[in-house]
Formats: C-alpha cells, structure tokens, sequence
C-alpha cells in the first residue's frame, strides 16, 4: 500500500519489524539495512526542491516519517531493550507497536542471546569488529568513524533538520497562497524537522563521542533553536510551577506551541544530551572556542 494511505500505528509496526530484522541479519546477512531503507523509500537524499513542490511534498514527507519510524524502532528494539517486554510474559497493558511485536515469554538462553545480538549490533554500528563484543580486550574500531553507519544515520538526520528547516523558510517567504494555508502547510514540513531532531537525541548518548561533539552538528542544533516563538516560551516559563529548572520537554505538551518552538526544544534536549555524556575540560573549552559561542 502507498505511504500516504498507510495508518500511523501500521507504519510503527513497519518500522518496528524491520528494527527486529536488523537485530538478526545485521550485519553478516544483511550488510547495509540503513542504505537499502532509505534507498527504497527514496530518502537517501533529502531535496529543498521535492518539499517545495506540491506534487511531491507529500510523498517526500511521508518516506522521512517511515525511515524516522525505522530509526526509532532500532532505538526501541536494540539501544534501549528495557523499553520492549521481552522479558515479560505478554502483560494486558502493554499497547505500543513493539510490545504488540515481542510480548512473548523468553527463556533465559534466548535473552542471553537476544542481549548479545543488540550489543553486536551497535558495535557494528560504531565500526567495531563483530567478535569483539564481551572479549574483555580493548578494541579499536575497523571502520574509519566517518564511515560507519552511525555517521551515516547521525549525517542524514542532520541533513533532514537542515534541510526541512531550509524549505519551510524558503516557502514562507515566497508564499503565494493564502497566509492561513501556507502556514498550515509550514508547520506540517518543520514537524519532520522535530521528528528527526527528537530521533537525533535518542543516538546521541551512546554513538562514537566525536561525532557528538563535531561542529556540524552543534551548529547544526543551535541553528534550529532560532526558531522558537518568544511568546510560546514565555507562556512555558510562566508555567513551569518551579525555580525554572523546568523539563525541556514541557513545551511540545501545550497546544500553542508552535513546530518552531518545538524545534527549539528538541534541539536544546540534544545539546543536553552532548553535556551529559560528559568529556575532559580542555576538550570542552576547545569545543566552545571552535564554536565560536564566546
């Protein structure tokens, strides 16, 4: 069926089902999953040109949404396990796509095994050598870092939110259909910008260091911090009920906050995300002094 009929909750399933199919092919079976997704979906490249033009918009959309659900699905199914009930022996409760997938009893030698499959998977992702999970010897990557697919996935999120956000300023300001109906329009294009920033944060904790830390990328998010509305942050602040040490998620939960603002935030929860992993000093000063954020 064509993306743009498919229902939301069938496309998390997709993208559920083809996150559980890297976890058992990648990478000896199947060696480039992101590269044949985003091939297939014709995503590889994101154009300013085919979110500009009405015959293509949609479909351009659509194929970012699925290859975004993909990418949160390997979030879900291989990052971070503890979110899926595999352990677990099918609860009532249970309703998201993944648990819908994998809420089935597991014995202790097949959580062992699906355990091993996740961290052989993101060491692959990192460009460590397939054997070197659990050997208890240090281990250098095989993989040039700028040739690993986590660089590939981190370089086309970014290329999204820089994109994405590129086109909607460009239409808004060369707009020659009604205010009310290109500003629908707008808001529509920058939530895949929001999409891909809050799929960004969820690999920012555990992908190579230099890669968080590269400039492309930390300008990359505070380029997409300008976008916020100073009275829908105003409103947040006014609200937040504490010292303003507020949770940065707050804003994306009122319904006058507009995609740019939302933006914001998530690009601001991203560079949280840079903070927390934590480096040495002189690294720090040296990041801030090539940022030129000072």
């Amino acid at each position: 069926p064509s993306l743009l009929s498919m229902p939301s909750f069938v496309a998390t399933k997709v993208g559920v089902l083809l996150a559980l199919l890297v976890r058992e092919e990648y990478p000896t079976r199947w060696t480039s999953p992101w590269q044949d997704t985003w091939q297939s979906l014709r995503c590889q490249s994101v154009s300013k040109e085919s979110l500009l033009t009405n015959s293509s918009r949609r479909e351009t959309m659509a194929s970012l949404d699925m290859y975004l659900r993909f990418l949160d699905g390997i979030s879900d199914e291989i990052v971070y396990p503890a979110a899926t009930p595999e352990h677990d022996s099918g609860n009532a409760n249970e309703d998201s796509a993944s648990a819908a997938l994998s809420s089935v009893p597991r014995s202790a030698a097949h959580s062992q095994y699906l355990s091993l499959r996740r961290e052989q998977v993101k060491d692959s992702l990192r460009g460590f050598p397939l054997g070197s999970t659990g050997s208890g010897a240090v281990v250098a990557p095989c993989v040039p870092l700028e040739h690993t697919d986590a660089a590939r996935i981190v370089g086309w999120l970014l290329d999204v939110i820089a994109t994405v956000t590129s086109a909607a300023t460009e239409r808004k300001a060369t707009a020659t259909v009604s205010a009310t109906t290109n500003s629908q329009e707008n808001d529509g294009i920058l939530e895949i910008a929001v999409r891909a920033a809050a799929t960004l944060k969820r690999y920012l904790s555990w992908v190579d260091l230099r890669l968080v830390t590269h400039p492309n990328l930390v300008n990359c998010l505070l380029d997409g911090m300008g976008g916020a509305d100073a009275a829908t942050v105003s409103y947040n602040n006014a609200n937040t009920g504490n010292d303003g040490d507020d949770d940065l998620g707050d804003a994306t939960a009122h319904d006058d906050a507009t995609p740019g603002t939302m933006l914001a935030v998530e690009c601001a929860s991203c560079l949280r995300e840079i903070v927390t992993r934590g480096m040495e000093e002189h690294k720090k000063v040296a990041l801030l002094l090539e940022l030129k954020v000072f």
